[in-house]
């Protein structure tokens, strides 16, 4: 039995979160030229570097293994559907939407993969859907997820619920513009 690369994105991702979460341990603290701050600069480079790489930060070994917990276990399924490209431009674009979003609505900074760990749920979820009919596992899911985060967005923590509810729209938006291969 041979160990294969079953799934070139989702694995290059979690590498590479990996590694940006052992370089942040090494040095004490989160890179933060890849966290989404919260006073974005626009006429500042490392701004922007950080709307586009913040979901490769996390706060520390518990923070990725939630995300990319998920991640493993949906992420596969949802590459060999959609393929590579399709899911990466997912990514990439839920990515852009939910930073650009914090930076209207929030004075926070953002770090992790949990918006996308939402995109992937979402889009898992919706895997069986068809023009005619709405999969009862996608309202569940909806009720569950997107459901707490909004209570949620009403406490005080470090959470960016926003971002949880950024990725479930997208989601749902995906799944009508990039139907299934």
């Amino acid at each position: 039995m041979k160990i294969t690369f079953n799934s070139p994105f989702i694995l290059t991702f979690t590498l590479l979160a990996m590694f940006v979460l052992i370089i942040s341990l090494s040095i004490g603290g989160t890179l933060q030229i890849l966290a989404l701050n919260g006073n974005f600069d626009f006429t500042n480079w490392q701004s922007y570097v950080g709307l586009f790489l913040y979901p490769l930060s996390h706060a520390g070994i518990t923070h990725l293994t939630a995300n990319f917990g998920i991640i493993l276990l949906i992420g596969p399924l949802l590459e060999k559907q959609y393929g590579w490209k399709k899911l990466l431009s997912m990514s990439v674009i839920t990515t852009l939407a939910i930073g650009i979003a914090h930076i209207i609505l929030s004075d926070s900074g953002l770090i992790g993969a949990s918006g996308l760990v939402f995109l992937y749920i979402i889009l898992a979820s919706l895997s069986n859907a068809t023009n005619k009919e709405v999969p009862l596992t996608f309202i569940l899911v909806v009720c569950l997820f997107l459901g707490q985060e909004i209570v949620s967005s009403f406490q005080e923590d470090q959470i960016s619920q926003l971002a949880h509810i950024g990725g479930g729209l997208m989601a749902i938006l995906f799944r009508y513009v990039f139907k299934s291969a």
